[in-house]
Formats: C-alpha cells, structure tokens, sequence
C-alpha cells in the first residue's frame, strides 16, 4: 500500500510549485488534486464487484498496475482533461487497493489482532504518503517534474511484485463468514467495518448474505 501512494502523496507537494511549467493553472491545480476523492465516493461500491469477482489476488494486481499507470502518466500528460482522468483512475485505483487490504486482514489475522494488523496497515499507508511527498519535493528539485514521476512510478512497479506473492484466495462462503464476524467485532470501527459494507452495498442490501452480515453487527 505504501508503494502505491508514492506518486499520489508526491503531486500535493510537487504540482503547486510547478504547475505553470507543465502548463496547467491555479484551478485546473485544484481540481486535478481534489477530483479522486469525489471519485472514490462512486467507485468504493464498484470496488467490493470487482474484488467479489475478481478475488484478493487479482483485485490487489489489477489496483497496483492502476496506480503504476497514473504514476507514470503524470510524466506523459499535457491537457487537463487527461490529467482528470488518471486522477479518476487513482481514485478507482485506490479504493480497490483500501478494500482489499481490510479483506486481507480479516482473511488472514485472527480476531485478537486485527486491531494491530490494521494499525500495521495504516502506518505503511502514511510512510508512503511521507516518502512520496518529502522524496518527490527532492526530486522536483533535482531532476524536474517530469523525471519525478517516471523514477517514483518505476518504484510503484515495485507494489505489483508484491501483489502477486499473494497466493491464497478465501472461498466465497468463507469470505461471508470472515465478514459476518469483522462486522460484528469491530462495529464501532468505520474504517474496519468499511469493507462489509461496501460489498453489502454491491450486491444491494436485501441480499441474504448482507442481511447475515448485518445480523452479526447488530448482535
């Protein structure tokens, strides 16, 4: 997770200070920092589909390239609405990067851990987030805006290795009932219980299993 924010934590420090030698303006700035966030508010319900789907495994692959992609496209782009659009693709990036990470920890740490677990997850977010925004000021500052993303998009290349050393994937009734009991221990946690959510909201809330989910919260 660390790796694949690199390059977004690097355009809040790097972009205002040189968005008018990449052509760009004061608002079009703004807007291209800001627009993942709002896209996030939609694509969070696409991301339970696609890792229903897809599983843990392919979810975490298919999130990093996305973020290796934009990284790098940030040295490629020249017009607004393509710098718009792969922030759109961080934002979808993302949230199947967040989604998947909560599943994982339910998958695979017992109960008496997830707590640190979570914590373990959110520290490697934040390192990331400091590497990118201290490394990316440096960069700037050595070898331009350009090069900058090429060098931390080549690090980001880094997170898809990783994402493939993942090799087990919870059968879909598993899954329910790792949910079923992440929702029911952790329903005062809105970060944690996030990911049960998100898929109760996929599929549509009437659906049996989100009722049982729900049920486990609530008991």
């Amino acid at each position: 997770m660390g790796l694949c924010v690199i390059g977004d934590s690097m355009l809040y420090t790097a972009l205002p200070a040189c968005f008018m030698d990449i052509g760009l303006d004061a608002q079009t700035t703004g807007a291209i920092l800001s627009v993942n966030r709002f896209a996030r508010l939609l694509f969070n319900p696409a991301a339970a589909v696609v890792l229903l789907r897809l599983g843990q495994k392919r979810t975490a692959v298919v999130a990093a390239c996305l973020a290796v992609f934009t990284t790098m496209g940030y040295s490629f782009v020249t017009t607004p609405a393509a710098w718009l659009t792969l922030r759109v693709l961080w934002g979808l990036s993302w949230s199947l990067i967040r989604l998947t990470a909560f599943v994982v920890t339910l998958s695979e740490v017992r109960e008496t851990r997830r707590g640190e677990a979570l914590g373990g997850m959110q520290r490697l977010v934040r390192l990331g987030s400091l590497a990118g925004a201290f490394g990316g000021g440096f960069l700037l500052d050595l070898v331009g805006f350009r090069s900058t993303a090429r060098i931390l998009g080549t690090l980001t290349c880094v997170a898809v290795l990783l994402s493939l050393v993942r090799t087990k994937t919870p059968r879909r009734a598993d899954f329910w009932l790792q949910a079923s009991t992440l929702f029911k221990t952790s329903a005062t946690s809105s970060e944690t219980g996030l990911a049960c959510v998100l898929v109760c909201i996929a599929l549509g809330g009437g659906d049996r299993r989100c009722i049982h989910i729900h049920r486990g919260c609530i008991a």
